[in-house]
C-alpha cells in the first residue's frame, strides 16, 4: 500500500515538472516571436521637425551687392544706391517628388538685406523628396487688413519687427526699396513701395532634388538690376522716383512689377 502511495506521489511530482517546463518553452517561444515582430514592424509615419532656411543674398550687375556704394550704373542710365531693401513674404510652400505641395502653417517671412536679415526658417517641414519651392511677395486681404498687434513679438508680421506697416493705409508693404540716384550732379532719393492686393506676386521654382531629412537651406540670388530692366527699361529721372502703389492707377509701379518677376535667382541647396 505504502508503495502504491509513493508511486503516485512520483507521478504528480513528474506531471507537475512537465507542466512548468511546457509552460516555460511556450513563453519562450511567445516571446521570441514577440521580439522578431518588434523587429519587422515599419516604423511609424514621422511628420519630422527639421527647418528649411531660404536663404537670400543681394547681387547688382552680378557682383555682391555693397549698400555703402552710390554709383551702381542701371540698364535705363541711371547712377545709384540702396539704402533700403525689405521684402515680405507668405505661403511658403514645397514640392514634393509626386508634384504635390505641400501647405506649410505660419509660413510667413521678413527679410532686411540692408542689415543682413536674409534667412526665412520654416520649421516642422515633414520629411521627404523636396523639388521645389514657391512664396508670395504679399499677403491675403485677411492678414493684411487684419489687426497688427496679435503677432507675437519675434513674428516676421509684428509690425515693430518689419517696420513694413502703413497706419495711413491699414495694410503692409510688401516689398521696399530706397536708394540714391543723381540729377544733374545732384543726389537725389527714389522710394519705391509695393503694396495693396494687385500688386501681390508668386514666384515658383523647380530646384536640385534632395530628400529633407535634416536642417537645409535653399540659397537665392536678389539681382537687384531687374527692378530697372527686362521687360522695361526704368529711368528714375523720366520715369519718376516715387510709388507707394497707392493710386488707383500707377504706371510706374506696373513696370516695376513686371520688372521683378525676374529678380529671384535659385542658386543651390546646402544640405
Amino acid at each position: 500500500m505504502l508503495h502504491l502511495l509513493y508511486l503516485a506521489i512520483a507521478y504528480i511530482c513528474i506531471m507537475k515538472m512537465k507542466i512548468i517546463l511546457a509552460t516555460l518553452i511556450l513563453g519562450f517561444l511567445f516571446f521570441g516571436n514577440s521580439c522578431k515582430d518588434d523587429e519587422n514592424l515599419e516604423p511609424l509615419p514621422y511628420k519630422g521637425d527639421y527647418t528649411v532656411s531660404l536663404v537670400f543674398n543681394a547681387l547688382m550687375n552680378g557682383d555682391v551687392l555693397d549698400f555703402d556704394k552710390t554709383d551702381y550704373p542701371t540698364a535705363g542710365g541711371d547712377t545709384i544706391g540702396f539704402t533700403k531693401m525689405k521684402l515680405l513674404m507668405s505661403n511658403i510652400y514645397f514640392k514634393d517628388e509626386k508634384g504635390a505641395w505641400n501647405n506649410q502653417e505660419d509660413a510667413y517671412g521678413y527679410v532686411d538685406l540692408v542689415k543682413d536679415r536674409r534667412v526665412v526658417e520654416i520649421k516642422n517641414v515633414p520629411i521627404g523628396t523636396i523639388t521645389g519651392v514657391e512664396f508670395e511677395l504679399g499677403l491675403d486681404s485677411a492678414i493684411n487688413f487684419g489687426n497688427p498687434n496679435v503677432w507675437d513679438a519675434d513674428h516676421p508680421l509684428n509690425t515693430l519687427v518689419n517696420g513694413m506697416y502703413w497706419d495711413w493705409a491699414g495694410g503692409y508693404q510688401f516689398n521696399s526699396i530706397e536708394g540714391n540716384y543723381i540729377d544733374n550732379d545732384t543726389s537725389k532719393v527714389f522710394s519705391y513701395h509695393v503694396a495693396t492686393a494687385k500688386y501681390a506676386r508668386k514666384f515658383t521654382f523647380n530646384i536640385t532634388e534632395f530628400v529633407h531629412d535634416r536642417d537645409e537651406s535653399i540659397n537665392f540670388n536678389l539681382n537687384a538690376e531687374e527692378y530697372f530692366k527686362d521687360p522695361n527699361t526704368i529711368n528714375i529721372k523720366t520715369d519718376g522716383d516715387l510709388s507707394h502703389s497707392s493710386l488707383p492707377a500707377d504706371p510706374l509701379m506696373d513696370k516695376i512689377i513686371a520688372n521683378t518677376y525676374n529678380i529671384f535667382e535659385f542658386t543651390s541647396v546646402d544640405e
